[in-house]
């Protein structure tokens, strides 16, 4: 005999897209996604709703890891507006090493 389950699949939660611009920007930003500086000759991109900044190498996975307008995405501004200010961020801004 052959057994119905009546469990559903479960779906995945519907998650808002950012609505990105690119941004060019005059004081250090810092990618919510991955925390590298944006700004001089990284491109940057900013959401119009929610306000979350991120790089061009994020820029397509900031929709899965900080949905807008989420909890996640407001801690990740909240936590941005921290100076992120290193001596190592400073060292890899003035002297970056490129990886082969």
């Amino acid at each position: 005999a052959l057994s119905v389950s009546t469990r559903s699949t479960p779906r995945p939660l519907p998650k808002k897209s950012h609505l990105l611009r690119v941004v060019s920007t005059y004081a250090p930003t810092w990618c919510h996604v991955c925390s590298s500086l944006i700004g001089g000759w990284r491109k940057g991109f900013r959401c119009e709703q929610c306000g979350v900044c991120c790089c061009a190498d994020c820029q397509l996975r900031v929709d899965l890891r900080l949905p807008c307008g989420s909890r996640e995405a407001r801690a990740a501004i909240a936590g941005g507006k921290r100076s992120r200010l290193t001596m190592s961020n400073v060292v890899s801004i003035i002297a970056p090493i490129k990886e082969e």
